[in-house]
């Protein structure tokens, strides 16, 4: 069995992390749909909430 592929070059670590992660900056758009799997997932936790309390 191996290990693994061994460490990574140091240059490649450095590129591959400039590339990825959250921009803070970034624009945001709000889109309706966005609205409607907020709306969603309420819905579905309300009901499993009144299952849980009436339904046993």
């Amino acid at each position: 069995m191996t290990a693994g592929p061994g460490p990574v070059p140091a240059e490649f670590a450095a590129r591959y992390r400039g590339a990825v992660g959250l921009n803070p900056f970034r624009s945001r758009v709000e889109r309706r749909t966005d609205v409607i799997v907020v709306i969603a997932a309420l819905v579905v936790i309300a009901a499993l909430v009144v299952w849980g309390l009436f339904g046993g």
